[in-house]
């Protein structure tokens, strides 16, 4: 499962199910053309809005019903928002009605606006534009999420639809209601989608709005930046300023790490800006941190002296290490002073150092480059941590992972360095083997170095040898492969299937037979003639097409939607006209992830007339929706790390907090260990195969996307694109802006998490909860 790509970046975020996890965020529901001729439609209804925005029809207070309200309506209600549940949950956009759209009952609207929202076809699209115009604040808040999920980018009659809407919102309802979503924020961030000059322009003029919509305005602007990684310099000025502001607007600080450069000037103020806010130590500090990332070299000394603060929380420290290695060479000198000073000579390594130190100092080491020059002491000192007898499991895990982390960056590209190789001391371990890979991957994959790699393929340590595969792109003097793709495409794993597929489609020379692989130029394969065809030099091997075809014809669970996806886009890249007929059959899924991938890898094989329309539903009455829970469950996960809790709260995402529940409750994660932490980001847990692609073996959950931002310890459901949620879950180590409305929300997790290690087991979980209080 995948995470938009703010959360993957340094030192590593969730890959496979959230890649916190990949994949590019906000996974559309119909093709550009359908969304243009949808979205056209849209801005014609949207002329409505000037001769019905005045029109008052039903309770808009924000309470769902009249307290002497009749039993004829009461029933109304309860028999249109079951019918709204199921259309909802069955995708089934035609039983959305337009009366239903416009009932007078403002809990029917709200429903009615959502289920839209969350099935996004063409027809959801074209009656979401009518209620742009609705009264109330919710309904209009889950018609702009719909409506900016669509929005084809850079389409500017959406653009002014929603400026003008914004412009008309009434100063009570900027804020809406507590804990739902509101329609200024979900306005902003459908501009944000949308990812025009003139929506940059207009979220622009809004930081000077009222308080809460210059927040909100600010938040859309990194989520933006996200997608775009660039801002106009008018921007960049009007955030600072905004930062700059008393109070300073929150969020102000957040678009700034996103961002690849800035101009030299604003780069000088950032730093002065950001020092205050880290000195306050407020809300803005963590976006402060991560906003020096475009400074260059003038906000190096800054981070460094974060990080090497003792008196401060680890989240932040370590939050700077990772920032400090994303951005590269400049960084280097400061991150190896830094482990010196962290480090010093007669550092006893216990469990009371751990907690203050272990997180910072993990995400320096996996941040630096060798060599580490000034540092070579004091990674010493710690590629020899002494590991005690008796010490608990989670102990030991955190010092292997420091020794390793260490001795990764002193071997530089030698892998028989005597620090790596006994840095594990179980010759089969993760911790090692992983080490080893990063060392292999800074020199050519040939001669010994190649038998080395080729040992790792073998592994049956989960995500050992998907991580081993994942070097191919970057290494086409490994070739020929041919034999190893073919075996890792019939692997049980599905990240290591996933990962062969991925390998193929980004290098498509990988599937040739020959060894003149390294020598030839990738994008020259990659290219396509005037019908869209793969241009391709040299045929694949048969036995590449022959391992895809086996792959794509194999039993899987339905949840492994991701790997399907991965399978398609590799019959694509390698040009293999003979696998049409299986991507026919991906073409014709319930999943419209893998259906839009279909089309793509169709298209690209010469079907440039393709189109993975969904396929026909269900008639909603006759589809059995589950009881969800309505009231919060408490989930305790105990592990041989600690006891951590998080609660989980249905209001958002019934479905998934059902399944996360059910799951819990039969013992499915108990024995699994976290499958990942990117320190400061994300933590990621929940495979049952722990390489990043397993689930539960169950139907994927409907994707259950809320126009609400994702704060500090906020829980969500991991995705590899639309309706593929199964069993994995990720909790957010601090406010994460891009997050906002792609990932199912589930709750909230205590602030303990942010003390997970990756590799630390889940011995139990507990649910607490009132399990009679269900609804069907």
């Amino acid at each position: 499962m995948t995470l938009p790509q703010r959360a993957q970046q340094a030192p590593r975020a969730p890959h496979g199910r959230v890649h916190p996890i990949a994949p590019a965020p906000g996974a559309r529901a119909m093709n550009v053309a359908a969304r243009a001729r949808a979205m056209g439609v849209f801005a014609a209804a949207f002329a409505l809005f000037s001769v019905s925005c005045g029109r008052r029809d039903g309770d808009v207070s924000g309470h769902p019903a009249a307290p002497t309200e009749s039993t004829e309506a009461t029933a109304h209600r309860e028999s249109a928002l079951a019918t709204l549940r199921t259309a909802e949950y069955s995708r089934a956009s035609a039983a959305v009605s337009d009366d239903l759209l416009a009932d007078h009952d403002v809990a029917v609207r709200r429903a009615a606006a959502r289920a839209l929202a969350r099935i996004l076809d063409p027809r959801a699209v074209e009656r979401l534009g009518a209620k742009l115009a609705d009264e109330d604040d919710e309904v209009v808040a889950w018609t702009a999420y719909g409506i900016g999920e669509a929005c084809p980018l850079g389409d500017t009659h959406t653009v002014r639809a929603l400026a003008a809407r914004l412009t008309s919102l009434e100063p009570s309802a900027e804020t809406g209601r507590p804990g739902h979503p509101s329609a200024m924020p979900a306005l902003l961030d459908a501009l944000s989608r949308c990812g025009s000059t003139p929506a940059e322009a207009t979220l622009r003029a809004w930081l000077e709005g009222a308080p809460e919509a210059r927040s909100a305005a600010a938040l859309s602007l990194a989520r933006l930046a996200a997608r775009q990684h660039h801002l106009d310099d008018a921007s960049v000025v009007a955030l600072l300023d905004a930062a700059n502001a008393s109070p300073p607007v929150h969020g102000a600080l957040a678009a700034f790490g996103q961002l690849e450069s800035i101009p030299d000037i604003a780069g000088k103020r950032l730093v002065q800006v950001a020092e205050h806010s880290i000195r306050d130590a407020g809300r803005e500090r963590t976006f402060a941190i991560s906003a020096l990332l475009p400074s260059g070299g003038a906000g190096v000394e800054l981070l460094a002296a974060v990080l090497t603060d003792e008196k401060l929380p680890p989240a932040p420290r370590t939050r700077a290490a990772a920032t400090l290695g994303r951005m590269g060479k400049v960084a280097g000198p400061a991150l190896g002073t830094a482990i010196e000073v962290l480090v010093p000579a007669g550092t006893v390594a216990d469990a009371r150092w751990l907690d203050v130190h272990f997180a910072p100092v993990l995400a320096a080491l996996t941040s630096l480059d060798p060599p580490a020059a000034g540092a070579t002491d004091a990674l010493g000192r710690v590629s020899d941590l002494s590991l005690p007898d008796g010490a608990p499991p989670s102990v030991v895990r955190r010092l292997v992972a420091l020794r390793c982390a260490a001795g990764a960056v002193l071997a530089g590209s030698a892998t028989l360095s005597t620090r790596l190789v006994h840095c594990d001391p179980d010759p089969n371990g993760r911790a090692g083997a992983l080490a080893t890979l990063r060392v292999l991957d800074r020199g050519k994959l040939s001669g010994p170095r190649r038998k080395v790699w080729a040992t790792y393929l073998g592994s049956p340590v989960p995500g050992v040898r998907r991580a081993a595969l994942a070097l191919l792109p970057r290494h086409l003097e490994a070739a020929p492969v041919v034999i190893e793709l073919a075996n890792a495409l019939g692997a049980k794993e599905p990240g290591v299937v996933a990962q062969a597929a991925r390998d193929l489609a980004d290098a498509p020379r990988l599937a040739v037979a020959h060894a003149d692989v390294a020598h030839t130029d990738v994008a020259a394969h990659t290219a396509t003639d005037g019908a869209g065809t793969p241009a391709t030099s040299a045929e694949p091997s048969r036995a590449i097409v022959d391992a895809l075809a086996h792959a794509m014809d194999a039993e899987r669970p339905p949840d492994q939607v991701e790997t399907r996806i991965a399978l398609a886009s590799a019959a694509a890249g390698v040009g293999a006209l003979s696998l049409k007929p299986r991507l026919e059959r991906y073409c014709a899924s319930d999943s419209p992830a893998l259906r839009r991938a279909a089309e793509s890898a169709l298209r690209a094989l010469g079907a440039n007339g393709t189109s993975c329309d969904a396929p026909k539903t269900t008639p909603a009455a006759s589809i059995a929706i589950p009881a969800f829970p309505t009231k919060p469950v408490t989930l305790v996960f105990a592990t041989d790390a600690g006891r951590f809790a998080m609660t989980l709260d249905p209001s958002f995402a019934p479905a998934a907090v059902a399944r996360i529940t059910e799951l819990a409750r039969k013992g499915f994660y108990d024995g699994m260990p976290i499958l990942r932490v990117s320190p400061g980001y994300i933590v990621q847990l929940g495979d049952s195969t722990g390489d990043g692609s397993g689930g539960a073996g169950l139907p994927p959950v409907p994707s259950e996307g809320t126009p609400v931002e994702f704060g500090a310890f906020a829980v969500g459901l991991a995705l590899g694109g639309k309706d593929t949620g199964s069993s994995q879950l990720f909790v957010t180590a601090s406010e994460e802006p891009p997050l906002f409305g792609d990932y199912p929300l589930l709750g909230s997790a205590d602030p303990e998490w942010a003390t997970v290690a990756e590799g630390d087991t889940i011995l139990h979980v507990e649910v607490r909860d009132g399990t009679a209080s269900h609804t069907n």
